[in-house]
């Protein structure tokens, strides 16, 4: 936070302009001050910036409280002739040369209506609120209330007098209530002892009251002084009658920009398919045939009758799982908050497992089988993408669950620009070789569905990001999204078959599955470059990686092609990535 607020300053000029201001230095200041507690609130907590917003919010809806008196007290930092107006719950551990308390001749309110609360004697002075109403002890309980209520009274009056380095002015105004303020009883309700009563008596007269203030000052010369306020004739003031106005409806002159829009992945992609429950789309495969396009075939070779066998050989693990959306987020709930590394899995599985299912009443069917057979996901390789890594080795201080981000397209707030699909696809073709796995999805992208102008932000989370070792031991970093989808044919048994990395790449295809890794990989590049120091795109991004957790059964899933089932891993060139984000950022110029 403390380098963006400077970025921001120097980049927005903000102390010239705010220094143009009457009040330029106040409000300088102010900004200044919410960008330290920003600051400091998001390196102890840990707050990312959803969470850092909502406690913002939280401390403005709080703002009429006295809690945190400290820190939330406006700054001076040359406005050195300047007032400060604090209660005196806020200035607790500050201190001023001059101190002004024209309110210590009035108490504290002591409200009859409401339940008493008090520290009770009888049980260990336990702080207690009475909540029956009236009965045998409530009145006891009342008064009890009011002692200690004027006992904090005197004590806040003590810290009010002690905030003055130099000099302090009271005021006295005597009225009948004045006779329980703290500064009455301090004058004129203590007995022998110096004892302050909790209830004065009847105020005294403004002579007596004056008598008192000069005895008082005597006993302390030159340190007190007394005057008198002579000013005034009495004469209440009122306001003068307003001015007639007249009143006419407000009109909106302000022209909307209708094509601005906060989207996402799964906006973008839903009128280019059939409707489907949220994102884990429910796909048949009838044929081993690759999608057609323009540009050819997509999925690979077709696989030899013996590689059929062996792989209808291996059934998957959660073939009795329910298929759905809301199938898919339990299992997305379970895996966020997993630990992979755990040493007892299958009791940290059991434990994920249950909580979720007490959150969300979902038909998942045998639990056992389902936490074994993301168990068994969990086990297996990802692929020479990653070294062969596998979920099981990632500990939590290695993965980043459910990144949240926000992209401005083409100048976010103020677009000068817009960004369209089909110039995504344009880019792809550009950077991808012809042997590619993705490099037919190009000419997928030029759907007239897709071709809705983009301007404003787009927005999204991405379930996890790996931190792997790479060449060299340098950090790579994956995207990896989990999904449930079921892939199988009616009357056949699910198996790795069905998974196999033509059907999978299929699936991918189907579902506009490569442009959601596509954005998420830019989302992905633009974190890394704010946060990872000497960040490097060719080094750091290791790929994405989509995992159909119904095709992944261990370390003995099947493989084709040295790609294991279940698994679409796939790495975009460097230049591909910058390329998508400098589109993201320029756009094209709106017609």
């Amino acid at each position: 936070v403390a380098s963006m607020l400077e970025t921001v300053t120097v980049a927005e000029r903000l102390p010239g302009r705010m220094l143009a201001l009457l009040d330029g230095e106040r409000r300088l200041t102010d900004l200044r001050h919410v960008g330290q507690l920003l600051h400091a609130e998001a390196a102890s907590e840990q707050l990312g910036v959803t969470a850092l917003t909502g406690w913002l919010r939280q401390r403005v809806a709080d703002a009429g409280d006295d809690r945190d008196a400290e820190d939330r007290a406006r700054r001076l930092e040359s406005d050195a002739e300047a007032v400060q107006v604090l209660t005196i719950h806020r200035s607790k551990g500050l201190e001023f040369p001059v101190v002004y308390c024209p309110y210590l001749w009035e108490p504290g309110w002591i409200p009859e209506d409401e339940p008493p609360v008090y520290h009770d004697a009888d049980a260990d002075d336990r702080r207690t609120i009475d909540v029956g109403g009236p009965g045998p002890k409530f009145r006891q309980h009342q008064r009890q209330h009011a002692v200690e209520q004027r006992g904090e009274d005197l004590r806040l009056a003590y810290v009010a007098l002690t905030r003055a380095r130099h000099q302090a002015v009271l005021w006295w105004a005597a009225s009948w209530d004045s006779r329980n303020s703290p500064l009455g009883r301090l004058l004129f309700s203590r007995d022998e002892d110096g004892n302050v009563a909790t209830d004065g008596d009847a105020p005294p007269e403004d002579d007596d009251a004056v008598a008192v203030f000069r005895r008082l000052a005597e006993r302390a010369p030159g340190c007190v002084s007394v005057e008198r306020s002579e000013g005034g004739d009495h004469t209440p003031w009122t306001d003068g009658p307003e001015a007639s106005v007249e009143l006419r409806a407000n009109r909106f002159g302000r022209g909307l920009d209708t094509r601005w829009r906060r989207t996402s992945y799964s906006a973008l992609t839903h009128e280019a398919h059939e409707a489907r429950v949220a994102s884990e789309a429910e796909e048949t495969v009838v044929s081993d045939e690759a999608t057609p396009t323009t540009s050819g075939q997509v999925g690979g070779a077709l696989a030899s009758a013996a590689d059929e066998a062996r792989l209808r050989s291996v059934p998957s693990l959660l073939a009795a799982m329910p298929a759905g959306a809301e199938v898919g987020t339990l299992v997305h709930g379970v895996l966020e908050r997993l630990d992979f590394a755990a040493a007892d899995l299958d009791a940290e599985l059991a434990t994920a497992l249950g909580r979720e299912q007490a959150r969300r009443h979902v038909d998942i069917g045998d639990p056992s089988t389902v936490a074994a057979g993301l168990r068994a996901a969990l086990e297996t390789p990802l692929g020479p993408l990653v070294g062969e890594v596998r979920l099981r080795d990632i500990g939590i201080a290695d993965r980043i669950d459910e990144l949240a981000f926000e992209l401005p397209l083409a100048g976010g707030d103020t677009p000068g620009a817009e960004v369209s699909v089909d110039e995504i696809g344009t880019v792809l073709d550009e950077h991808l070789p012809p042997g590619d796995v993705l490099a037919a999805y190009g000419e997928r992208l030029r759907d007239p569905a897709l071709h809705a102008p983009l301007r404003g932000f787009l927005s999204g989370s991405l379930d996890v990001v790996l931190r792997v070792p790479g060449p060299g031991g340098a950090p790579r970093f994956a995207v990896v999204d989990y999904k449930t989808n079921w892939l199988g044919v009616e009357g056949e048994e699910l198996s790795a078959w069905h998974y196999r990395p033509a059907a999978v790449v299929q699936a991918m295809y189907r579902s506009h599955y490569p442009l959601q890794a596509l954005l998420y990989s830019v989302a992905l590049h633009r974190y890394l470059r704010w946060r990872l120091p000497g960040y490097q795109p060719d080094a750091n991004l290791a790929g994405v990686l989509y995992l159909f957790m119904r095709g992944m059964v261990g370390p003995a899933t099947p493989r084709l092609d040295d790609q294991g089932c279940g698994v679409f891993a796939w790495r975009p060139p460097a230049g591909l990535v910058e390329a998508l984000s400098a589109l993201f950022d320029r756009g094209r110029s709106a017609p």
